[in-house]
This record gives structure tokens, C-alpha cells and sequence, in this order.
């Protein structure tokens, strides 16, 4: 993670191969900065689950709407408590649905 493009005025010098770095990131200023990058690193952290599990909420009800119709009409089994309105989305004896699917 590129921590200067959030806050500008961290120096982000982590590199623990030379003595004079390290010796740099354990002082007071060094730790306030390594909190402060783990701090956006966290951050990031928990906005990619937030984004993932939103987004998983999106597509999930649209893989199981899609799973329903496949069953619907391959197999002719109809799911209680489906996602969609079956007497909406298909009409009577029509798109091979047999018509004891199909409520009056």
C-alpha cells in the first residue's frame, strides 16, 4: 500500500535491510509512524471485506434467482419462498412450463 498518497507528511521509510532505517523506525517519531501505517493498512483491510461482502450480497440473490429457473425449467421443480413471482415472470403454458406450475 502506497502510504503517501493518504497522508503526505508520513516518510514511510521502511526498509529494514539498512542499520540506519531501522535505528529510524524505532524512535518515538519512527513508532508514531508505523501506527500510523498500520492504521491505513487496517483500514484498507476492512473497506476490501466491506466492498467483498457487499458485493457477494448483490450477487448472490441473482445466482439464486438464476439457480431457481434452471431448476424451474429443466426439471420442472418449483422452490417455496423463491426470489421472484412466478405467475409475473412467466405466462400460462408458455417458455416449457408445465401448467401445474402455474397458479390461477
Amino acid at each position: 500500500m502506497a502510504v503517501k498518497e493518504y497522508d503526505q507528511s508520513l516518510l514511510a521509510n521502511f526498509n529494514f535491510r539498512n542499520p540506519d532505517t531501522f535505528k529510524l523506525n524505532i524512535t518515538d517519531a519512527g513508532l508514531e509512524e508505523v501506527r500510523s501505517v498500520l492504521m491505513y493498512q487496517l483500514l484498507q483491510k476492512h473497506l476490501l471485506i466491506v466492498a467483498t461482502r457487499v458485493n457477494m450480497l448483490m450477487i448472490d440473490s441473482s445466482l439464486k434467482a438464476i439457480t431457481e429457473l434452471d431448476l424451474l425449467q429443466k426439471h420442472n421443480v418449483a422452490v417455496p419462498n423463491s426470489t421472484f413471482d412466478m405467475n409475473n415472470v412467466f405466462s400460462r403454458n408458455a417458455d416449457n412450463l408445465s401448467s401445474s406450475l402455474v397458479k390461477d
